[in-house]
């Protein structure tokens, strides 16, 4: 296997399918009225991305409004020698 692949899964409020790409935006929050009663800065899923991305993996998402999300982190494995 080349890979190691996480999912988070939430039973959250969900995000529509038009915020999906940009939910990995720095400071982009959904519209949604239920999500700003929350306080956040829009931050913590871009960086998720970025760490994600400088270890030659991705990210990504999987939701529905009223059902929750799936996110799933995938990574590639690499082999290290130490000396």
């Amino acid at each position: 296997m080349d890979d190691i692949t996480v999912e988070v899964v939430d039973k959250g409020v969900g995000i529509p399918k038009r915020d999906h790409r940009r939910i990995f935006e720095k400071f982009f929050r959904s519209d949604d009225l239920l999500t700003r009663e929350v306080e956040g800065t829009g931050l913590g899923l871009a960086f998720s991305r970025y760490i994600a991305k400088v270890h030659n993996g991705d990210i990504r998402v999987s939701s529905q409004p009223e059902s929750g999300s799936v996110f799933t982190l995938q990574l590639k494995k690499t082999h290290v020698l130490a000396e």
